[in-house]
């Protein structure tokens, strides 16, 4: 079947209104162009659209109209073309809460982050079978309800996606403070809005990687950076070494520290090297 590119938008309506039997017949396939789709009129954009593949999908990506995309994905058995309408920034919400039901992952993941999707249908989907699609909602969606529905997921790479959001309020970012996943815990501590006293309050975990992290996080007071100082685990005294907020007290230990690398660190620290040598080694 050979592929008709009209020249503009007047030579394509009118060689659908002088050709439309062939077009129904396959004849002919018109592809048209994305700058087109608000000028050619709904009948003759569901007519391409049933009719001519070159068109289906531009249409499905860039059409505006409620009834357009509609017919769309009621005749189309096409996973593909439901992608193309789900992915449509313009789709409208009354479109998204239909594709919000489908069968298909990737239909669904699209409206999930969309963000003319209705919140009933949010709601919805942030109970999706799928844990991959969850994550996906927990990483972009920003209202405030599925947020909360999203941090009491039984799944921790869903919690851990709400943790890093940069959405997510306050009051849920306590809630995960305290979830039993460290993975969760981690990425509260990596927050720049996470209140201080949690942070805090994060130096005392029991896992070693969570008292690194906070470690190395520039907003911990001087006082907590030197008790992490102590700790027996390298990696931990490391980052305290390479912390501005570490207090020259502490950078003197660690420049006397048993590791190399650590001792190293410490003495190139910015603190440490405003000392005298009397201050450095012997005050």
């Amino acid at each position: 079947m050979p592929t008709i590119k009209p020249v503009d938008v007047n030579d394509c309506v009118k060689f659908i209104n002088q050709h439309r039997d062939e077009i129904v017949r396959g004849i002919y396939d018109v592809q048209i162009e994305e700058e087109w789709i608000s000028k050619i009129g709904n009948d003759d954009l569901l007519f391409l659209a049933n009719h001519c593949g070159s068109s289906a999908d531009t249409i499905a990506r860039n059409a505006t109209t409620e009834d357009v995309l509609g017919a769309i994905i009621a005749r189309s058995d096409k996973y593909l073309v439901k992608q193309y309408v789900a992915n449509n920034k313009n789709a409208p919400a009354s479109i998204l809460e239909i594709l919000a039901k489908d069968s298909d992952y990737y239909v669904r993941k699209a409206v999930a982050v969309h963000p003319n999707t209705p919140l009933h249908s949010l709601d919805i989907l942030a109970r999706d079978a799928s844990w991959e699609l969850r994550v996906e909602m927990a990483k972009k969606i920003t209202h405030r309800k599925i947020l909360g529905v999203l941090a009491k997921d039984a799944s921790e790479s869903v919690r851990a996606s709400v943790a890093r959001n940069p959405s997510t309020p306050l009051d849920i970012v306590e809630q995960l403070s305290k979830d039993s996943s460290l993975d969760v815990r981690i990425a509260i501590g990596y927050r720049s809005d996470t209140p201080v006293s949690i942070l805090e309050g994060f130096a005392n975990d029991a896992e070693w990687n969570m008292k690194m992290t906070i470690a190395r996080n520039e907003r911990v007071s001087a006082l907590t950076l030197d008790r992490l100082a102590q700790e027996p685990d390298i990696h931990i005294r490391m980052e305290v070494a390479k912390n501005p907020n570490a207090a020259t007290n502490t950078l003197k230990r660690l420049a006397k520290d048993s590791s190399t690398s650590i001792r190293e660190v410490a003495r190139q620290h910015p603190r440490f090297k405003a000392l005298g040598f009397f201050d450095r080694w012997f005050n």
